[in-house]
């Protein structure tokens, strides 16, 4: 993921097609979820902090990673 942090966008690379995305707070919580999400991801709603991203690519794989929101 890239710019991390991040103001308004945030780019995922990956050579599969992402079928789900969840992102959560920093204390667990599930702030929004999308089904093959246009990229680059518009987060501009949400509020500064830490957040994990969750991904799940067209090959069955899943993949975590944390972002920071300006």
């Amino acid at each position: 993921c890239y710019p991390n942090p991040f103001s308004d966008q945030v780019v995922l690379e990956t050579p599969h097609l992402i079928e789900q995305l969840w992102l959560f707070d920093n204390a667990g919580r599930l702030r929004w979820m999308k089904a093959r999400p246009s990229i680059p991801l518009n987060l501009g709603f949400l509020e500064a902090g830490i957040y994990h991203l969750m991904v799940k690519t067209s090959d069955g794989r899943m993949g975590l990673q944390q972002i920071v929101k300006k």
